[in-house]
């Protein structure tokens, strides 16, 4: 499961549908999400670790980079 700092849900969002993760959606949500924003590079680096093929991973977001 992957929770974004600002506690939007990714499936609603189009961050992750039953194809995969939509990277260009999540993104989109980083350029326009201002608390998501301050923690952009946490958020990229949970994103690639799932990305790359973690079964599973628990990525809660903090304000810490």
């Amino acid at each position: 499961m992957f929770i974004l700092k600002c506690n939007q849900n990714i499936d609603e969002l189009g961050i992750k549908n039953p194809g995969g993760w939509n990277v260009l959606a999540f993104w989109d949500h980083l350029d326009s999400c201002h608390q998501c924003q301050e923690a952009k590079v946490t958020m990229n680096d949970l994103l690639n670790e799932l990305v790359v093929g973690e079964t599973e991973f628990l990525g809660v977001l903090s304000g810490h980079k």
